[in-house]
């Protein structure tokens, strides 16, 4: 009987565990065809994608088919396999509180091993096939809305500029129109591809062909409003020692612009506002006043801008001149300060031929000119000062070009006896190394003859070495 009782005692034994394996078996495979559905919930309070997040952290509502959907794939097979991992470690901590048999514990746990992975597999391909559907048709528009826009600003040369720093940069920070709220890259992407809803709920333009430009903004380096944006632009420097007449030529190539020499190349300009054309107009009627103080007009700003077009190239452009105060050509250090060197498209180099020495040995010196007569500025020195600062500047080395066009200006020229070209006359006052400095370091040069420019008329002939480097750039 006692053997009896111990076969009895050993068949419930294996039965029980048999049947525990089996109860365990079921359990894993329930628990784990669910945990996917699990971790989807528990990701669901999610809102942002941490790519998102990284790559703008915008004020903006985040579209779930762009970023997110595929970090919530992620996630959500990641925290499935963790629900099965905690699955596991609950069915241990019940075997050793003796609330299980050995076997349900095993089967179990093979079951939701097994199981587990296998659910978690097939539920992440179907939704990974499901989200790529719905995504593709989002992708393609993107990329295209992306390339457009990218090729425009390629083929356009489009780009802002601040007045008040002189940064140059793709895009600005715009401000929501309705709360001021800052968005710093308002590009398509995560928030909207045309359009994306601020936090406030106004939706705004996330392209330039989408009205962009038409938003309010400010400068993301000085945070100063910037009034034009995004806009093909030619920038151009006006380099010289003092009274050399930098401001003067600006003022007449301006003036020539809007004169009939601009109607004969059919160039239409324009000022950016009826503020900057009222200033402009007085600052002509003083420099054309004889009785004006034209001291007080070198009290200037040192940018100028004008909108301008041409039959060629119909797309409005606007011209940024550069004007640099003499004093700070006299030090490296004082080049290497105004930044906007880095993205000029070329220079224009004003020569004062009275500060020449052999200009006034020669005698070539008319006598109403000997007032003006100044020899404190070395022309070669300068030029020298101003390509040593340049190419630190923008990371030149010193044995490579400057890859922008050059033109130099020798002004007041109805104070010298001399008829001929502006090169000739350089290498007749022994300036042939200069000449040899401008050709070797810039990519391409010319040189004009302009009169004195303290009259503003069609007879300075500053528009032609204007015109010149505008053709280049």
């Amino acid at each position: 009987m006692d053997r009896m009782g111990e076969v009895l005692e050993k068949v419930v034994k294996v039965l029980a565990s048999v049947g525990g394996t089996f109860v365990g078996i079921v359990e894993g495979f329930i628990k784990c065809s669910y945990s996917y559905f699990k971790g989807i919930k528990y990701i669901s309070y999610n809102k942002y994608s941490l790519k998102a997040k990284e790559e703008f952290d915008e004020p903006a509502e985040e579209k779930y088919f762009f970023y997110k959907q595929y970090e919530d794939l992620k996630n959500d097979y990641l925290s499935a396999a963790a629900i099965n991992k905690g699955n596991i470690l609950v069915y241990k901590k019940m075997k050793q509180e003796n609330h299980c048999g050995l076997g349900r514990l095993k089967g179990a746990v093979a079951s939701i091993y097994v199981f587990g992975n296998i659910f978690n597999g097939i539920y992440f391909f179907i939704h990974f096939i499901i989200i790529t559907i719905i995504s593709s048709p989002v992708y393609i528009l993107y990329f295209i809305i992306k390339n457009i826009e990218n090729v425009r600003s390629n083929r356009e040369n489009t780009g802002t500029i601040c007045t008040h720093c002189y940064s140059k940069f793709n895009i600005p920070y715009y401000l929501c129109p309705n709360c001021g709220r800052i968005h710093k890259s308002l590009v398509p992407g995560p928030y909207g591809i045309i359009k994306r809803k601020c936090i406030c709920g106004k939706e705004i333009p996330s392209t330039n062909m989408s009205g962009r430009h038409k938003l309010s903004a400010v400068c993301p380096v000085c945070l100063s409003k910037v009034e034009i944006k995004e806009m093909p632009s030619a920038c151009i420097a006006i380099i010289g020692g003092e009274d050399s007449g930098k401001t003067s030529f600006i003022h007449s190539v301006i003036h020539d612009f809007f004169s009939c020499i601009s109607k004969e190349n059919k160039r239409k300009v324009e000022f950016l506002n009826s503020s900057e054309e009222e200033s402009f107009n007085s600052m002509v009627q003083c420099t054309n006043n004889e009785n004006s103080n034209l001291e007080a007009l070198k009290e200037h700003k040192n940018l100028y801008n004008v909108f301008m077009n041409s039959e060629t190239n119909s797309s409005k452009k606007i011209l940024y001149i550069y004007d640099n105060k003499g004093e700070n050509f006299n030090s490296i250090s004082g080049i290497m300060r105004q930044k906007y060197y880095k993205y000029v498209d070329g220079v224009i180099f004003m020569i004062d031929p009275l500060c020449i020495d052999k200009v006034i040995e020669c005698d070539l010196v008319k006598n109403e000119a000997e007032n003006y007569i100044k020899k404190d500025i070395n022309i070669d020195d300068l030029l020298d000062r101003f390509i040593i600062g340049m190419k630190k500047l923008c990371g030149i080395k010193a044995d490579e070009i400057i890859n922008i066009p050059i033109a130099v200006v020798i002004n007041k020229m109805d104070l010298i006896n001399y008829n001929g070209t502006a090169v000739d006359f350089l290498k007749l006052v022994r300036e042939e190394k200069f000449i040899r400095k401008v050709q070797y370091n810039f990519l391409s040069s010319e040189f004009f003859f302009t009169n004195n420019l303290n009259s503003i008329s069609n007879k300075t002939n500053a528009v032609e070495p204007m015109e010149w480097i505008l053709s280049k750039a």
